[in-house]
């Protein structure tokens, strides 16, 4: 396994290329998330199948999980701290990668975040 350390310049290189969310895990300063198709281009040309993500000291995060069944839409929302005029929002998306392959459903999630550091963990 290899861990990368962002540089906060280059926050806005990674992307998650219709990637599907496995799994993610909340604690009071951190968020991380296991996707696939990730891309940072400073590192691989293509993307990456599957990596951790850390997003490390937030100072802001809104996470959406959102899924339709039939003509009825669920949405999710987590929502921490606060927004200010000086913060570099970053956002990233995707589907949810087990509901949306295993039973053919539309899903979909969004970060929002505010954050020190990111780590990319190529798993």
């Amino acid at each position: 396994m290899s861990i990368y350390q962002i540089p906060k310049e280059n926050f806005k290189d990674l992307y998650i290329f219709e990637g599907g969310l496995y799994h993610y895990n909340l604690t009071n300063k951190d968020f991380s998330i296991i996707v696939n198709c990730v891309d940072y281009h400073p590192i691989v040309q293509n993307y990456f199948d599957d990596v951790k993500i850390s997003f490390k000291d937030y100072t802001y995060l809104k996470f959406v999980k959102s899924y339709r069944i039939g003509e009825k839409s669920y949405k999710d929302i987590i929502e921490l701290g606060e927004i200010t005029d000086r913060d570099n929002l970053l956002d990233y998306g995707g589907g949810l990668h087990p509901i949306a392959i295993g039973f053919d459903i539309p899903t979909s999630f969004i970060i929002e975040i505010i954050c020190e550091n990111i780590e990319l963990e190529i798993i």
